[in-house]
Parts: structure tokens; C-alpha cells; sequence
């Protein structure tokens, strides 16, 4: 290993140091918990007092509403090892993807090529792509909330960072391997990771036919990937299905009219439409020139951004975007950086031209995302935070307030259809359900029954009282409800859309309706019995 001279050892450390100041006060200031994160710590808990993965103990059927199975087990090794409980080891687990996640874009910058003018700033570029990372709003956002969201992303820098490796790299023993275990890692984090299967099996028959390389070989390298079988095979015996229970609560109807407007504020608040304007002018300057040859040799490429093209318009046409604010785009910061330098230095080989792409990213993807946060410090309350979209448009000078009133418009739009909540009503509505739920006193009046609640918002619910069975008003949680017809006459919100059929929860008896401000007594009865549990499941059992 080559040993770096002092100044150079020095620049890097003093970089690390810095980047690590940077993300740790931004991940500090921003630092939240969701509801539904809540939901992940929940079967954590059930999994290791032993129940399994499952939202209700037995004799409640099994149901995955956790999302993330590799979140969910990474949760529970975390606790079972040292003793720290989810909610306070689930962000600094975050944080520390964060971390990984711009190691691996040091990793991208440092593989580019470069042309010769730019090789010598290199460090000078890959410090100024890194410090827009790390100060990027939905980059930080997203490094703490409590899902699995900075994990996903780390693992899918990896298979990026693997997919893109040069030829040199490739040629090696452990490349395959690699590849497919980080695709096999997505696919444990999200289900959306199995939209990594098709390029990792390409790149891999291209390498094998390459290289001819011998079936056996192959297989080998590609044996990471039978955890996502096996794991396929586990939900199917474990749930009675191919898909998590949340796909089922989620996806409806396709739902554009939701998706471009929520991604089109995206655009607009961080800094993509600069991305843009630099990818549709390499295209217009240099796609013409693309001939098959040259397809071939960028086909490694262009299968990464087939993947996420393809994962972004499911979200965007399909599902109407995320109910929580830019957490779905999260994943696009890193490569969004990393590509803007390489297409900067393709359109213009210079130095300036590339620092200039990356202060025009930087700038463009500050000043909304800023005023939002000034505009909502103070507001500590859930009265003062409930559907939250705060107008920025009278921030703005006169030439670009009817732009900003347009986007104030569209998140009001986004917000009353429960898309693109905010993160500060996110961060606030976990602190008002405890301190209800304590006011009300409930945990103590359990007295070790099996205490039967039915619930529109079940995070918090259901990790401050375990031993409860809560049944999720909304189907997150419920096989039932998740899969009940959404009714078309109400105004359509993200993931809060079915209803339970006639006769359902009645059914259970439920002791108490919590309605996310109350408990409300429904009967008076005794607990709920397992056998009469047993029969409503039974009887309201999907085919």
C-alpha cells in the first residue's frame, strides 16, 4: 500500500473531521422519531419475548407490517446484545449509514475518470461533492425518523458502487460475490430491493461471458442471492403471502395525479432541476453520438440508472409518492452528486465548470428547505402542527414569489391527501400520543390482561403498552383491513385509506377506541377470551 505524503494524510483527515462535524449537528438538529417507527420496535419487542415477528401475540395469526425484516432483526440483535432498546439505538444506527453512505460516494468520486485537467483537483472535487451531500436537507433528514430508510440507502450505495466497478475490479474473485450480496441486503431492508435482481443476474452473465467463466462459477458468486429466497420463502410460510402486509394497505390504484406533484416539489425544493438541466444537455450534446459500441461499454451504467428510473416512476405513477416527506427520493441524493460532477466534466473539461455544477446544486437545494425550518421552529404542539404547510411564497422576491406560490399550493394539496408530511409534524405527533396515553393512565390499568384496542395510529400505541392487542384501524398491521376495498367516495390519503368490513372489529370486543388524542371505553365485558379471537380470525380469514 502506497503510503500517502503528510499534507495529503492531513487534507483527508481534516475532511473526515469536518464531513463528521457537519452530518452529526445536522442529524442532531433534525433528529426525530416516526410513529411508525414505532411499528419496527414493536415486533422487535414480540421477537425477542418470543412470539416471532408478529404485531399481536398468539393466539393472533402472524401479520408483517414491519416493512424492513433486516431492520426489524438488526433492531432486535442491537437490544439483545447490548441492552439498548430500538428507540434509542435506531437513529444512531442511522447515523452511522450516513456515515457509510459518504464513504461509498468517496469510493464513486475517487473510480470516475476524469479528463486530465480535472485529475489533479480530484480531492478538491470529491471534498466539495461530499460537503453537498452532507449538508443536503433530505440527506440529513432521513439519517435519523427511525425506519430503515439510511440503511437502504447505505446498501444500495453499495450495489452501485459494486454494478459500476472498473473493469480491473471486475476481473477478481470477489467481485460477484459482492455484488450480489449487497442485492441481497437490499432486498432484506426493502422489498424494493427486488428490483435489483435483474440487473445483478446481467452484469453477471455479461461477466461470465466475458470471462468465460464456468456455470459453477457463477452460481457461486451468486449464492448471496438465495437468502432473498429463503427469506421469500420464510414470508410466504410465516405470513400466507409473497408481499408484506403493508404493500397490500398501500397500493391501490395507480395514482399519478399525487406522484408528479409530490416529486415535482421535490425538484424544485433540492436542488434536482439543476441536475436536470445538466443531464438534458449532455444528452443533447453527446447522445447523438452514442453508438452501439459504446452502449455496451456504458451498459453497467445504464442498467444502475434503469433501476432507479424504473423504482422512480413505481413511486411516482404508481403509488402517488410516500406519505412521508421525500423519505422515497432519499436514495437519489448520492448519485444525484456524484453523476452532476461527471456530467459536468463531460459537457465542460475544466475545473471551474465542475465546482460551478456543485455550488449551483448546493445553492438551489438550501434556501427552501431552510425557510421551512425557520418558519416551523417554534411549533412544538400537535394543534400547531396537525396537516402542516407552512407558505414560503412571502419569503421570496417578487420575480419568483409565483413560482413559490405555486409549489405552497401543491404541498397543501400534497398534505391534505396525507403525501409529503412534513418532518416537523412527524416529529411532533409521537411526543403528543405518549403524553396522552400517559395522561390517561392506561398502562397501569392493564393489571396484566390482554386489553383489546382498536386504533387509527399504532406506533407508540403499541410499544408503550405490549402486552396489548392492538388492531390498526388502517391495515398496516391487519391482514383483514389491508386487503378491504377502499371506499371511492372519500377524498383519497396515502396509506390511510381502508376501512374494517362490517362486523370485524366489533367482533373482538375491543375495550378501548384510541382515537390518537383519547381512549374512549367501548365495553364493558371481560377481556376477550383466545377462543373468541381464534373464531374472528376464522371468520373474517382472506381466501
Amino acid at each position: 500500500m502506497t503510503e500517502l505524503p503528510p499534507q495529503r494524510l492531513a487534507a483527508r483527515v481534516a475532511l473526515c473531521v469536518g464531513l463528521s462535524a457537519v452530518v452529526i449537528a445536522g442529524w442532531d438538529t433534525l433528529w426525530f422519531l416516526t410513529d411508525d417507527a414505532f411499528i419496527a420496535f414493536r415486533y422487535a419487542a414480540n421477537a425477542r419475548a418470543g412470539h416471532g415477528l408478529t404485531w399481536n401475540a398468539p393466539p393472533f395469526l402472524p401479520v408483517e407490517g414491519y416493512t424492513s425484516f433486516l431492520w426489524v432483526t438488526l433492531l432486535q440483535g442491537v437490544w439483545q446484545l447490548t441492552g439498548v432498546a430500538p428507540p434509542q439505538a435506531a437513529n444512531v444506527l442511522s447515523l452511522g449509514c450516513g456515515g457509510v453512505s459518504l464513504w461509498l460516494a468517496h469510493r464513486l468520486l475517487g473510480r470516475m475518470r476524469l479528463p486530465p485537467p480535472l485529475q489533479a483537483r480530484r480531492f478538491g472535487l470529491q471534498a466539495a461533492a461530499l460537503f453537498a451531500i452532507a449538508t443536503h436537507h433530505t440527506f440529513l433528514v432521513w439519517l435519523s425518523g427511525g425506519l430503515e430508510t439510511a440503511l437502504f440507502n447505505c446498501l444500495l450505495l453499495w450495489w452501485m458502487l459494486e454494478a459500476l466497478a472498473p473493469e480491473a475490479t471486475r476481473t477478481r474473485p470477489g467481485w460477484l460475490p459482492r455484488l450480489s450480496a449487497s442485492n441481497a441486503l437490499v432486498a432484506l431492508t426493502r422489498p424494493d430491493g427486488l428490483l435489483l435482481l435483474a440487473p445483478t443476474l446481467v452484469l453477471a452473465l455479461l461477466d461470465a461471458r466475458q470471462r468465460r467463466r464456468s456455470v459453477r462459477a457463477v452460481l457461486t458468486g451468486l449464492a448471496p442471492l438465495w437468502l432473498v429466497a429463503l427469506h421469500l420463502g420464510f414470508r410466504r410460510a410465516t405470513y400466507g403471502a409473497w408481499l408484506p402486509n403493508t404493500y397490500f394497505a398501500k397500493a391501490g390504484s395507480p395514482w399519478p395525479e399525487s406522484g408528479l406533484r409530490h416529486f415535482g416539489c421535490f425538484v424544485l425544493e433540492h436542488g434536482a432541476w439543476v441536475w436536470l438541466i445538466a443531464a438534458v444537455s449532455w444528452l443533447l450534446a453527446r447522445g447523438a453520438r452514442l453508438n452501439r459500441d459504446e452502449l455496451l461499454r456504458r451498459l453497467p451504467a445504464l442498467l444502475v440508472v434503469g433501476t432507479l428510473l424504473a423504482h422512480l416512476a413505481y413511486y411516482v405513477l404508481v403509488i402517488g409518492g410516500d406519505h412521508f416527506e421525500y423519505r422515497v427520493y432519499s436514495h437519489l441524493i448520492v448519485p444525484l452528486v456524484v453523476s452532476l460532477v461527471w456530467l459536468a466534466a463531460e459537457l465542460r473539461p475544466g475545473v471551474h465548470a465542475c465546482f460551478a455544477a456543485l455550488l449551483a446544486f448546493w445553492l438551489a437545494a438550501l434556501p427552501l428547505p431552510l425557510l421551512e425550518e425557520l418558519a416551523v421552529r417554534d411549533l412544538t404542539t400537535r394543534a400547531q402542527t396537525a396537516s402542516l404547510a407552512p407558505a414560503l411564497a412571502p419569503y421570496f422576491p417578487a420575480p419568483l414569489r409565483p413560482l413559490i406560490e405555486a409549489r405552497d399550493r401543491t404541498r397543501r394539496w400534497l398534505v391534505t391527501h396525507r403525501v409529503g408530511v412534513t418532518r416537523t409534524e412527524l416529529a411532533v405527533f409521537p411526543g403528543f400520543i405518549a403524553e396522552r396515553l400517559a395522561a390517561s393512565g392506561v398502562a397501569q390499568r392493564t393489571d396484566g390482561e390482554r386489553l383489546v384496542i382498536v386504533s387509527p395510529c399504532v406506533g407508540v400505541l403499541g410499544w408503550t403498552l405490549p402486552r396489548a392487542a392492538i388492531l390498526d384501524a388502517h391495515g398496516l398491521n391487519d391482514r383483514v383491513i389491508a386487503r378491504s376495498p377502499r371506499p371511492t367516495a372519500r377524498v383519497r390519503k396515502m396509506a390511510h385509506e381502508h376501512e374494517p368490513p362490517a362486523g370485524y372489529i366489533e367482533c373482538f370486543r375491543p375495550a378501548l377506541q384510541h382515537t390518537c388524542a383519547d381512549l374512549v371505553p367501548l365495553s364493558p365485558p371481560p377481556a376477550t377470551s383466545d377462543a373468541e379471537i381464534v373464531r374472528c380470525e376464522q371468520r373474517f380469514a382472506q381466501p
